[in-house]
């Protein structure tokens, strides 16, 4: 019996490349998500800080009785301490917008694996098709083959008896 060579092999192949591909690219996308969000934590812990430090500075400004060089040493420090906590806030903002790409990034490598995973499967359901309609061709010529075979020997051994009687 005659072996099934599916034609389209080469591009089953090329397909479940691209499928390995994408796996790789989702992965790779996951992980920067994961990195960004643990960044933007740290971010957040930074901000947070800051802002604790300008209230704690705020609150020695006003209740300790110092001199005038203390109180204008204060001062400029909170003046520093405000600019930081705004930079550290702009910073998370900055980064929370990079985060909301990164999901999106994301989202379109689980959409392009899924297309890749849906046209794999696609061509594994043609060759089976294309090997069952294979197989059933051959089982039908078979038995063709044969029944002609029969019938070639129902009139030889016909032709026999009468030529006997």
């Amino acid at each position: 019996m005659p072996i099934f060579r599916y034609r389209l092999a080469v591009l089953v192949t090329k397909k479940e490349e691209r499928k390995q591909e994408c796996e790789k690219h989702l992965a790779e996308r996951r992980n920067e998500r994961k990195e960004a969000e643990l960044r933007l934590k740290q971010l957040q812990q930074h901000q947070e800080t800051l802002v604790k430090s300008t209230a704690a500075v705020r609150r020695r400004l006003v209740t300790s009785p110092t001199n005038g060089a203390d109180i204008q040493a204060q001062v400029m420090d909170l003046a520093v301490l405000d600019q930081k906590t705004e930079d550290a806030k702009d910073e998370v903002f900055s980064h929370r917008m990079h985060l909301e790409e990164l999901h999106t990034r994301v989202e379109q490598a689980v959409a392009e694996l899924a297309e890749a995973a849906r046209e794999v499967e696609t061509l594994h359901k043609h060759r089976e098709q294309s090997e069952k309609a294979f197989r059933a061709g051959m089982e039908r010529k078979e038995t063709n083959e044969q029944e002609e075979i029969a019938a070639a020997m129902f009139e030889t051994r016909r032709s026999d008896s009468r030529r006997r009687s």
